[in-house]
């Protein structure tokens, strides 16, 4: 993060599909991990409607009572969920 803006750092993956910029793409993306541990994506390829259907997969799943979520507790994976606390 930017301390001066504390802004994230914006990471482009156009190119990534065709390797044109691929060590370029992971030169960012560790820099990013680096130095704030988070980062916004762009040019992704990801459609709005999938971004949408998983937002509001995401807000069925965590509307759900804590008994219903421990369903699937994390496992020797860490797979799963893991209530707060």
């Amino acid at each position: 993060m930017n301390s001066a803006t504390n802004e994230l750092p914006v990471i482009d993956l156009s190119g990534l599909a065709d390797n044109s910029r691929l060590q370029a793409i992971a030169d960012n993306i560790a820099t990013a991990m680096r130095n704030s541990g988070f980062m916004y994506v762009k040019s992704h390829g990801i459609n709005q409607e999938t971004i949408d259907s998983l937002i509001k997969q995401q807000e069925l799943f965590f509307n759900q009572s804590l008994i219903e979520k421990q369903v699937i507790a994390i496992n020797k994976d860490n797979r799963g969920y893991l209530a707060q606390g």
